[in-house]
This record gives C-alpha cells, sequence and structure tokens, in this order.
C-alpha cells in the first residue's frame, strides 16, 4: 500500500436516496477510522464502511439534498501498534502499513484540507493546552507575526499603568490614583461622573406644585401619581425634554421608553379622558367614559362604570361595561362579556355583532355561530337574529319555572305600529297536568289551538273557520268534503248495473286465459241510476256510463262453473274497453290508489286454487275520478283445465255512488 494524496476528508452533496455508496479518494486503515457529519452534526450510525476499496456505503437517507453537505473524515487512533521481533525476518508489509499509518497521521496533524492544504479549522484535537510562541523576531511582511514590543511602539512611546487596588487594598506597583473630578467629559470643563457626594447633595422629590397639577412620588410604594387640574384650558404638566417621565408627541402623553411604572398608573381627574391607545399589562379600570382611537389591549380584565369607545378591545379575561360600548373593530375576549348598556357593533358592517364569527361575516345584526352550517346565509327577509349551527338536532329554546298556582304562558309575537299583538305563538304549560298543555297559534284575531286534551291531541278551531283544498276522502278517518257530506245526505246519487251472464272459454292449453265483458241487464230488468248523466246500455256489446265526478263504486259478482273445471281465476276486472274472450285484458282502470281495479284471485297458501268446480263471490271497492263522460265494463277472466271448453255463471250487481 502506498499513501498517494494528502486528503483526510471528502465532502458531497448527494440527492435524495439510500444505500448510495460513495468514494473516499484516500486510504481507509480500519472500519472505525471513517466519521461521519451530515449538514454539520456528526452521524454515528446508518453507514457502512469498506476499508477494502475505500468506499462509504449509506444505507438510510438522513435527508440528503443539494444543498446539505454530507463529509467523511479519516480520524486515526495516534498509537503504534506495530512490533518487530528480533532476529526474525522483516515483515515488510507490517512495515510498510506501519509507514502509511504515519504518513496518515502526519496529514491528519496538519490538517490538509480537500486541496492539500493546511487548514487549522479541521483540527481534529482542539484540547490541547494553550502554548507561547517566543523567541520571535520582529515582523516585517504584512503577514509577518508582530511582537510584544513592536505592539509597544505603536501607541507613540504611552506608558501604560495599573490604577486598580491590589491584594489587601494596597495599591500596585506603579499604580496611580484618579479622583472624577481629574477627567474632563465635555471641555467645559464640567464633571458629570455619579459620585456619592453629588448623589447625596440632591434631596429626594416628594412634590412639585405648578399651575397645571403636581406631580408626588412615594419612595416606599414607588408609586408615581399625576395629578391634573381641572382648568379651562385642558393644559398638563410641561413635557419636553429627553429627561422627561411624561413626553408629549402629536397631542398625547405617553411614558418615556426608558421609564418603569408599578402595577396601576392613576390620571386623577373627574373629567372623561381621550386616549389614543392603551395597553396594559394587568387590569385596566375606568371610573368614567372611554374614548379611544386606538385599541385597547389588556393582559387583564377590562372593567369601566361608563361607557367604552374604541376602535378594537382585546383582553384575556372579563369585560364589564355598566354603560354602552361601541367598538369600532373586533372584541377579543379570553373570558367573560358583560355590558348593562349598549352593545355596537362597527358602523362599516351596519353595526352586525358576530358571535364566535367577525362583525363582516355576520349574516344579520345578531349572529350567533355554534359551528358554520357550510355555504349558506340567511335570507335578508329573516336576518335579524341568526342562529347557526353544524348539528343535526339543535334550536332555540325558551326556558320557564315550573307553573304555580296558574298557568305558565310562553310567546312569541308578531305586531306592528298599530297592533302590537297581530299574531303569535302562545304555549301554555298548564299548572297541574302536562298532558292539558297547549299550543295556540293567533292570527287575525282568531285563534287556532292544538290541545293536548289529556293525551289525545285535537286541533280546536273557531267556529266560522273554513278548511279549503281538502281531497275527498278515501277512507273512513279522512277529513269529509262538502261534496262528500251532500253526496250523502237525503237521497243518495247512484248508479246500479245488475249482471247475470253466462261465458265459455276454450283454450287450446291451461296456459291460455280468457277476457270477457258481461253483459248488462237493461233499467227495466233490475239496474237503474238516479245520477245525473248517467246511463246503462244491455246487450251484448252493453255498458254503463258515468258523467264526470268522484265515485265510490262497489262490485261484488258471483261465478259458478257449470262445465269442467278451471286452472286458474276467475277474477273480475273494471276497464273502458269491451273484451270479447280476448287472450289479454285490454283498457283497464287504475283507481284512487294507483293500483289496477280488479278482485283477488282464489289463492291457498299463497298459490293459486285449480280445478275449481264450485261457485266463488269477486268483490272489489274502489274511489274513482273521471273527468268527463266515461263507458266502463266489467270483465272477467278465467283460464279452463287442459283442453277443454269451460262454462261459468257469472251474475251480480255493481254500483257507482257519486261522493263529489
Amino acid at each position: 500500500m502506498t499513501i498517494s494524496n494528502t486528503l483526510t476528508e471528502k465532502s458531497f452533496a448527494p440527492d435524495a436516496g439510500s444505500n448510495q455508496t460513495f468514494d473516499l479518494g484516500f486510504e481507509v486503515f480500519e472500519t472505525s477510522d471513517i466519521v461521519m457529519f451530515f449538514d454539520g452534526l456528526q452521524v454515528t450510525s446508518g453507514f457502512t464502511v469498506l476499508p477494502s476499496t475505500n468506499q462509504v456505503t449509506v444505507d438510510s437517507d438522513p435527508g440528503f439534498n443539494s444543498s446539505k453537505t454530507l463529509t467523511f473524515r479519516r480520524v486515526l487512533d495516534r498509537t503504534q501498534g506495530t512490533n518487530l521481533a528480533n532476529n526474525q525476518v522483516l515483515d515488510v508489509d507490517a512495515v510498510e502499513a506501519a509507514l502509511d499509518k504515519v504518513t496518515a497521521l502526519h496529514h491528519q496533524g496538519m490538517s490538509i484540507d480537500n486541496d492539500g492544504n493546511l487548514d487549522a479549522s479541521k483540527l481534529v484535537d482542539t484540547t490541547v493546552t494553550s502554548r507561547r510562541i517566543t523567541n520571535v523576531s520582529d515582523g516585517i511582511l504584512v503577514s509577518d507575526a508582530a511582537t510584544v514590543g513592536q505592539l509597544a511602539n505603536l501607541q507613540g512611546g504611552t506608558t501604560f499603568v495599573n490604577s486598580i487596588a491590589g491584594d489587601g487594598g494596597t495599591l500596585k506597583t506603579g499604580a496611580v490614583t484618579l479622583t472624577t473630578d481629574d477627567v474632563d467629559e465635555d471641555g467645559s470643563p464640567t464633571n458629570l461622573y455619579h459620585t456619592t457626594a453629588r448623589a447625596s447633595a440632591a434631596a429626594p422629590i416628594q412634590s412639585i406644585a405648578s399651575s397645571d397639577g403636581s406631580v408626588t412620588v412615594t419612595n416606599s410604594s414607588g408609586n408615581i401619581n399625576l395629578a391634573v387640574q381641572n382648568t379651562s384650558s385642558g393644559s398638563v404638566p410641561s413635557a419636553t425634554g429627553s429627561n422627561a417621565f411624561i413626553v408629549s408627541e402629536s397631542s398625547a402623553y405617553e411614558l418615556q421608553s426608558g421609564a418603569t411604572a408599578r402595577t396601576s398608573l392613576g390620571v386623577g381627574t373627574g373629567d372623561d379622558v381621550s386616549f389614543n391607545r392603551v395597553t396594559a399589562g394587568e387590569n385596566l379600570v375606568v371610573a368614567g367614559t372611554s374614548t379611544l382611537s386606538g385599541a385597547v389591549t389588556a393582559n387583564g380584565g377590562v372593567t369601566s362604570s361608563g361607557t367604552i369607545t374604541a376602535e378594537q378591545l382585546t383582553t384575556t379575561d372579563d369585560l364589564t361595561v355598566v354603560d354602552d360600548a361601541v367598538i369600532g373593530g373586533g372584541i377579543t375576549l379570553g373570558e367573560d362579556l358583560t355590558i348593562a348598556g349598549t352593545l355596537k357593533g362597527p358602523s362599516s358592517n351596519a353595526n352586525r355583532v358576530g358571535v364566535n364569527t367577525s362583525s363582516a361575516s355576520a349574516d344579520g345584526m345578531l349572529h350567533v355561530v355554534e359551528a358554520t352550517a357550510g355555504s349558506v346565509a340567511a335570507p335578508t327577509t329573516g336576518n335579524l337574529l341568526v342562529l347557526e349551527t353544524n348539528d343535526s338536532s339543535n334550536g332555540l329554546s325558551i326556558l320557564q319555572p315550573d307553573p304555580s298556582g296558574s298557568d305558565n304562558t310562553a310567546n312569541i309575537f308578531f305586531g306592528k305600529v298599530a297592533d302590537n299583538d297581530s299574531g303569535g305563538i302562545t304555549y301554555t304549560h298548564n299548572q297541574t297536568n302536562r298532558n292539558q298543555d297547549s299550543l295556540a297559534l293567533n292570527f287575525g284575531g282568531s285563534t287556532a289551538t292544538f290541545d293536548a286534551n289529556g293525551g289525545s291531541p285535537q286541533l280546536v278551531l273557531p267556529s266560522t273557520t273554513i278548511i279549503d283544498n281538502v281531497a275527498t276522502p278515501t277512507a273512513s278517518d279522512h277529513a269529509a268534503t262538502k261534496g262528500y257530506v251532500d253526496s250523502n245526505s237525503g237521497a243518495p246519487q247512484v248508479l246500479c248495473v245488475q249482471y247475470s251472464d253466462q261465458q265459455h272459454s276454450s283454450a287450446s292449453g291451461s296456459s291460455n286465459a280468457r277476457y270477457h265483458s258481461l253483459s248488462p241487464s237493461a233499467t227495466s230488468s233490475g239496474s237503474f241510476s238516479n245520477v245525473s248523466g248517467a246511463s246503462v246500455t244491455s246487450g251484448g256489446a252493453g255498458f254503463f256510463t258515468l258523467p264526470s265526478g268522484t265515485y265510490l263504486i262497489e262490485c261484488n259478482i258471483f261465478a259458478a262453473v257449470t262445465s269442467a273445471n278451471l286452472s286458474r281465476g276467475p277474477m273480475v276486472h273494471l276497464t273502458t274497453s269491451r273484451n270479447n274472450n280476448s287472450t289479454s285484458i285490454s283498457g283497464q282502470v287504475t283507481g284512487a290508489g294507483g293500483d289496477t281495479v280488479k278482485s283477488f284471485e282464489c289463492m291457498l297458501n299463497g298459490t293459486p286454487v285449480r280445478n275449481l268446480a264450485h261457485t266463488q263471490s269477486l268483490f272489489y271497492k274502489t274511489v274513482l275520478t273521471v273527468g268527463s263522460n266515461t263507458n266502463l265494463y266489467t270483465t272477467v277472466g278465467l283460464r279452463p283445465q287442459g283442453n277443454t271448453q269451460a262454462s261459468v255463471q257469472f251474475g251480480g250487481v255493481l254500483s257507482a255512488t257519486k261522493i263529489a
């Protein structure tokens, strides 16, 4: 091995990535010889040294990027471990290795940088005790070292003496004793240095009176009180000069920047005080009206017995205002807000007030936000009070004590100038039984009441109330219309159709059904009608006709099989078309419920009954509305058993009662 260069370290600026291998360019003797630095900090793990190839592999990425430097430095143990035995064969490799290490240690001691130059900043051992360099000649060149003698000559022959006391209070040899009076500071000569005598000659300031007020300093407490008289000019003590405790700028008075005040600074005046800006380290107490064109910031609470007017108010504790509070900007509170007077928001935002939202974001005069409901804004016709939440179950509560002696009422009123309670909503808490509570809607001088009625709620309306747009009833528990009542009072308007007909069904296979429209009997043979505009047409192609209106239709037909058996059916349908031994039915009618008007098929355990050879009753009931004169047919369907002809005798009646 040979040492081909003077390098002891090498730096890189690698991009991101793990398992990167770096060529060091200098000899590596042991894996422990290499120290790794990344971004100026030593890294003790996450890399592998390869002495055989003078390389290092970084196993994990410590945050590589081209702006951060990765450095590998060779730091050798400064010991010599090679021991050659006497009178033995010379171990050339061991000698060479020792020479290589000595050379490397020399480079290390000289701290050679990447360019082979001496770099003192790379010294490995920084704990060496400081040493003095002696026998140095006076420097000649600019880069030569200078001696102490040369430095002394540069002072123009000035002799430096020691002017401080030595051990035991005695002056050191050659010391010079000086007083502050011996030193000129501004050329007057006026001595400005502080001395004990000068300090004792200045009497403590107790009170300085003037025509405009007084300044009082209390030594025991350190408080400074500035009293301002109520003069017509409203002037205050002069505040000029750099030594003034109170300084004036742009008609505003403030503490000098270097001044230190106690916990409280009192302004003793009975007049209102206007401030440009107030910042309090603790509580701020205002005894009168406070008008601020700037901001109020308090690390404690703010208490005012008058009105506070400010551009912005920030406090980490409670805000208590006995009178009005007018805030031009935002209010930031760490605790409670108590205002006995009026709270007004910024006029730039139409005096809107937002709770848990800014006044600029408020949808109305008072906008209370628990959490945003989403991208939605209150309508402008209902934004005086806006309550917003993202909770699917929340709202507004009116809470009262339990009723005692009389009922309690909770009210919401709707009024105007001429009538302050034109309408409203009133909830009455019954004093003895909540099942007797009621909710009343007051409007137009009338009251509609939802009465608990002992647990069976009912709606009680005024005797003159008319409810319109009521749908025609289709069930016994539906509200009746006037038309329904009229049609069911006195003689009802009824059309009655009688049937007595025998139908045959021929089929070639049990899967084929046949549909037949029955022939009505003539009005002289059982059918009749007292519905104006209704009629019955008898005969093989007969039908019945209903004029416009709503009808309750009931059909009851019996079917008796007279020859052969049926595999399915029979059933009875209401149609608007005549069916004559058809394989598919046409013109089926849909009733009020949206279902086809027909009877049920005879079923057993969910399966159609086959091999019917007895009499059945076919029945349906529905409400039907027709828009104009409509011809209607009673159509039956049946299916014979196998390739046979079935004969079925049908008879019965259909009635249509007009209800609207």
